[in-house]
């Protein structure tokens, strides 16, 4: 980030001095410049202004982490919905597990104005996209959390599922659960759990949060536009000679 700013004050004039030391106290180290922009600038042996930068970020960690912890919630609490209809004793064949033509209409029937909403395809994907957030399963790429969606996806169709399979993803889900996300006991949950919502930290300035101090490297020159400028032996105001600049 960078700042662009333009000085603009004056007169340039030298200050009548304080305290014997040619220093205008209004501009005193304890004053912070409280005369910025008068007509002592310039004075003898005077305290440099200066300007803090200042940069206010809200952090919202601690907000993101409980959004995500809601999606897989809401996952969660879909697929069980799915869960429990799969094992009623009329949505399934005792011989093989598997779902019969009844139900697997029914409940394909009852995603058919948004599909991509059914729990088979979106707990499928929440499930990986956590376990990647959390593990880094899959190094991030989506494409590899997308192929083991869809594969995933595949397996949980009611037109595929068994008894089998579907309690052993809600395991998944319960055991992510326990370890991760629990409160008061889960691992996510231990390390988000001293954040604060929407915290405010400062960079620079006079109260930077420790560990977030600006740090200015390779600042120009400066410049003096005007003419004439100030002898710091005598304090007078002499001619500058632009070709030393």
């Amino acid at each position: 980030m960078c700042y662009e700013f333009q000085d603009v004050a004056g007169p340039y004039a030298v200050g009548e001095g304080a305290d014997g030391y040619g220093k205008n106290v209004a501009d005193s180290f304890e004053n912070m410049g409280g005369d910025y922009g008068s007509d002592y600038l310039f004075d003898q042996n005077q305290f440099g202004n200066s300007y803090i930068a200042t940069i206010n970020v809200e952090d919202n960690t601690k907000d993101m982490y409980v959004m995500i912890v809601r999606t897989f919630i809401q996952a969660k609490d879909e697929y069980e919905e799915y869960y429990q209809a799969v094992i009623e004793e009329c949505s399934h064949n005792l011989s093989d597990e598997r779902m019969n033509k009844f139900f697997i209409d029914g409940v394909i029937a009852n995603y058919s104005a948004a599909p991509h909403l059914a729990p088979w395809y979106r707990t499928a994907l929440v499930y990986l996209t956590h376990l990647d957030l959390l593990t880094d399963a899959y190094g991030g790429s989506i494409e590899s959390i997308t192929q083991q969606a869809i594969q995933l996806s595949q397996r949980l169709h009611p037109a595929n599922i068994t008894l089998s399979e579907a309690e052993s993803f809600r395991d998944l889900l319960q055991s992510m659960w326990e370890t991760y996300y629990q409160p008061a006991t889960g691992t996510a949950t231990l390390l988000t759990e001293d954040m604060e919502f929407k915290k405010m930290i400062e960079f620079g300035g006079m109260n930077s949060v420790d560990g977030y101090v600006a740090i200015m490297n390779d600042l120009p020159s400066p410049v003096n536009l005007d003419y004439l400028g100030y002898s710091y032996m005598s304090g007078d105001v002499v001619a500058v000679d632009t070709d030393d600049l």
